[in-house]
């Protein structure tokens, strides 16, 4: 019993995290505040990672700026809604104790959703051609 408890402490300071790090994307607009982590990826090769532009596109989400998260990274912006679901479901049976049915997940989708991934990530950083824009 102990455990779930810890697990349930751990949920809910998890999800006041969340909030926290949500209130500060709000207020602070990333790329105009040093304080915000910085891609590794980009630094040493000068090329966007398929998560560049993540923290402005939520910045941008968080003010209801669709259009303008979809500039900074549409990758994530699509993928939300999927994730949103999944957290949903996992928090829903959570908290009402139901037992969480496992989501069947055939490993094609999981190799379609890396080749997904690398191709956005190779992509958005061709500069001869007009798939460029896909960089923040």
């Amino acid at each position: 019993m102990s455990i779930c408890r810890g697990q349930n402490k751990l949920i809910w300071v998890s999800l006041a995290g969340v909030g926290l790090g949500l209130v500060v994307l709000f207020y602070f607009e990333p790329g105009k505040y040093p304080f915000y982590p910085f891609c590794p990826f980009h630094e040493l090769t000068g090329l966007n990672c398929p998560a560049c532009g993540s923290l402005r596109a939520l910045h941008q989400l968080s003010h209801g700026n669709i259009l303008a998260a979809f500039h900074f990274n549409p990758l994530l912006v699509i993928s939300l809604p999927v994730l949103g679901i999944v957290l949903a479901r996992n928090l829903s049976a959570r908290f009402t104790g139901s037992p969480l049915q496992p989501i069947e997940c055939r490993p094609l989708l999981l190799w379609l959703a890396l080749g997904v991934f690398v191709a956005f990530g190779i992509l958005r950083n061709l500069h001869f051609t007009s798939l460029y824009r896909l960089g923040p």
